[in-house]
């Protein structure tokens, strides 16, 4: 899971339009997931690939670079109460493992629930 935002954010830092993924289940509801809130702009699945285009706003990406909380050993789990605090005093964007599965951080409010940290956008 880690490695397809990997993917998409080397794009992002190479400033690249097109980005190429992997096909699976996971990787398809990440890029759904940024695709709803529009920070993509446009998915194509070709064969064993899906080839998304970032969205662009006047010459610069929508989506800018992630920072990864998780690594292989450490997770970083959050409760509701921290994650209103990180979300509304802090402006922090999450993508959160949640007991609902993947989601992010307005719809994990939505549902008041918390959950396992990984990945922080803007």
């Amino acid at each position: 899971m880690l490695n397809i935002i990997g993917l998409i954010n080397k794009g992002i830092i190479e400033k690249k339009k097109y980005v190429k993924i992997p096909y699976t289940l996971t990787s398809l509801k990440i890029i759904k997931l940024f695709y709803n809130k529009g920070y993509i702009f446009n998915y194509e699945i070709l064969y064993n690939i899906i080839q998304i285009e970032l969205n662009i706003y006047e010459n610069t990406f929508v989506l800018n670079n992630f920072h990864f909380y998780k690594s292989f050993q450490l997770k970083r789990h959050i409760t509701h109460k921290q994650h209103k605090r990180l979300f509304f005093i802090k402006n922090k964007k999450l993508l959160l493992s949640t007991s609902k599965g993947l989601l992010l951080s307005e719809t994990a409010l939505k549902y008041n629930i918390g959950g396992c940290i990984l990945v922080d956008y803007n």
